[in-house]
């Protein structure tokens, strides 16, 4: 064991020094100090992110650590940008803040759909996609574009009609973000839905965080 890392082992193997924040800053220190020159950094959402120079050491590192262990990788990327900004560290998923009272960084408005996708959570994916705390964010952080591009991920009719509806508003929220409530009341009906199941979660949408709810609409069928 090298010099300074007594009680340390590394970060994925079981046994002492697992847990210790230490240990890890030490291992990180080290693994840094050796890739320096075989990477790059880039500026992403105001955010310093590193990858790798060379394509080939991509690719190799890909097939080596990454394809392995795809799911979990991109899960646990999920829970880190599911966390609240508001409740601090560890506050993530069913342990945060409901989400539309939510806060989040502008790196997991851009990540958490790609991520949660790729880790098959499919139903915190489902919640993302009809919640407009989270289309609010995204759209005042990332523009209408981004916001519209979490819908290739969308599986329900509601989804796809939700993303359609975003996509024929455009040109209004790219002037004027505070229309996407607005323009979400009016373009969406329940009735437009296959199934009293999808009706009631565009119900949902229409009427959460709306200071004034209509009535609810009737699942209209077919």
């Amino acid at each position: 064991m090298p010099p300074g890392n007594m009680g340390c082992r590394y970060p994925w193997s079981s046994g002492t020094g697992d847990g210790d924040p230490s240990c890890r800053t030490r291992f990180w220190v080290r693994l840094h100090r050796q890739l320096a020159p075989l990477l790059v950094e880039k500026r992403v959402d105001e955010q310093p992110l590193l990858q790798f120079f060379h394509r080939q050491l991509a690719d190799a590192a890909r097939e080596r650590h990454y394809a392995p262990a795809e799911a979990a990788l991109h899960g646990a990327l999920a829970d880190y940008f599911d966390a609240d900004v508001d409740a601090g560290a560890g506050m993530a998923g069913e342990d945060a803040a409901p989400l539309n009272r939510r806060t989040y960084a502008s790196r997991a408005l851009s990540e958490l759909p790609y991520q949660l996708f790729h880790a098959g959570r499919r139903a915190r994916l489902d919640e993302i996609l009809m919640a407009p705390g989270w289309m609010k964010q995204k759209l005042a952080a990332a523009g209408v574009r981004q916001l519209i591009d979490d819908y290739q991920y969308a599986h329900t009719k509601a989804q796809r009609l939700t993303g359609q509806s975003l996509e024929l508003a455009a040109g209004v929220l790219a002037r004027d973000e505070r229309q996407l409530v607005p323009q979400l009341l009016g373009r969406l009906r329940a009735n437009l839905a296959d199934t009293p199941a999808e009706a009631e979660v565009i119900n949902g949408l229409l009427h959460d965080d709306v200071p004034s709810r209509p009535p609810a609409l009737a699942y209209g069928g077919r």
